[in-house]
């Protein structure tokens, strides 16, 4: 089971959205981590089959994907950024409209989708109309529609939107179960989504895969460049402008515990410390990368 991306690019007029990406994803969890703007959402569109590459191609086992057609849409399971739905929809109308989209059988889609509704935690809104839903309710919903088919290889493009810490976890839990024997590609700019779960990850800026590895591994590169130091708050001006800050903790002293990512100790009495995934991110996305992807 292999999901390969050779030399896949897209080009819009004068703009490169993915640029010669090369990817090999086999069975378990992946992270594509990035900014927004990197070309996750892209480069996710092209696996999916809904984007035509520019150039490059995108085989399943060995076979490009078009020629495979609907039996690749078959063994597929996506979640958009958002997802449509008729506005007079309940979740379990829905759900039950997707399975019939998805070729289940009345049986099996009707013990499919008691499974999710339960596993999501959306039996007490099943009779809801989607519309009505909060954002993160919205979103487990697009989840278990993804799911309906118990798919070889799930894309999910920003699958946390909207959630609350405790259905993030949980949504880990379920992506970690689910992930044996099975391809998951998990689209965020939100580190924590991915540190602790994803067995790969790629990470992406500007259209291309600027690092690529195990968690363990790409956190290896920030050896000797994460740096805490605690420092009066009045100077913490002068070095915002050197370092890249990853956290600022004000204390009652009028000082603040900074940690930041430097080549080099920048701050008076700073010390080294174990680095995370966020600081290899915070390392290759600049302070302006992360204040657009915010909305700043």
């Amino acid at each position: 089971m292999a999901l390969e991306l050779i030399d896949v690019s897209k080009r819009y007029r004068d703009k490169v959205a993915v640029d010669r990406v090369c990817l090999n994803i086999d069975s378990g969890i992946w992270g594509l981590l990035g900014a927004n703007g990197a070309g996750k959402t892209t480069l996710i569109r092209m696996a999916v089959g809904i984007l035509k590459p520019s150039s490059g191609r995108i085989r399943y086992d060995g076979i490009d994907i078009s020629t495979l057609g609907s039996a690749y849409r078959n063994l597929l399971g996506y979640l958009p950024q958002t997802f449509g739905f008729y506005p007079e929809f309940t979740v379990r109308a829905y759900l039950e409209y997707m399975s019939a989209l998805k070729g289940l059988s009345r049986t099996a889609a009707k013990g499919k989708i008691e499974a999710l509704l339960h596993e999501l935690q959306l039996e007490e809104v099943q009779g809801r109309h989607i519309r009505k839903l909060s954002g993160g309710v919205k979103r487990r919903v697009g989840m278990a529609q993804a799911l309906l088919n118990d798919p070889d290889i799930l894309i999910l493009d920003e699958p946390t939107s909207g959630l609350d810490p405790g259905e993030r976890i949980r949504l880990r839990q379920i992506l970690a179960e689910f992930a044996r024997h099975r391809i998951v590609l998990i689209s965020t700019h939100i580190v924590s989504d991915i540190e602790s779960i994803a067995n790969q990850n790629a990470i992406m800026k500007d259209g291309r895969i600027v690092a690529l590895g195990t968690t363990s591994a790409l956190i290896e590169k920030m050896d000797g460049k994460v740096w805490q130091a605690t420092c009066p708050i009045d100077q913490m001006a002068k070095y915002k402008s050197r370092v890249r800050i990853v956290n600022l903790h004000a204390k009652d002293d009028s000082t603040t515990a900074v940690r930041y990512v430097c080549s080099e100790a920048a701050i008076p009495g700073s010390s080294r410390v174990q680095p995370t995934l966020e600081d290899l991110y915070f390392w290759l996305f600049r302070e302006e990368d992360r204040a657009e992807e915010n909305g700043i």
